[in-house]
């Protein structure tokens, strides 16, 4: 893993682009999840492991395989809904 995010690191540098470290993450997926891992960096900084991620509005957790949820996206979801048809409902009445 390390030697793909080398790798990338020295493409970045080709292209004047510099990753976000603060904004990267790594996670363990899989029946060794448990086990640890070297650091890994890049651009300098370290990448932090994480147990859960949002990736394009789609959460990750980190289980003994992949698996995605939907529920905080949906709960999201209910309550900008419900905060919107409010402020509709007030127009309305008003």
């Amino acid at each position: 893993m390390q030697k793909m995010l080398d790798l990338c690191d020295k493409f970045s540098v080709d292209l004047d682009v510099r990753f976000n470290t603060m904004k990267s993450v790594a996670m363990r997926i899989g029946p060794r999840l448990d086990v640890v891992c070297a650091e890994l960096t890049l651009s300098g900084g370290i990448i932090q492991y994480v147990q859960s991620l949002k990736y394009f509005g789609v959460f990750i957790k980190q289980v003994g395989s992949l698996h995605v949820t939907l529920t905080i996206s949906k709960l999201n979801f209910v309550e900008r809904s419900t905060v919107f048809m409010q402020k509709v409902l007030q127009e309305i009445q008003s």
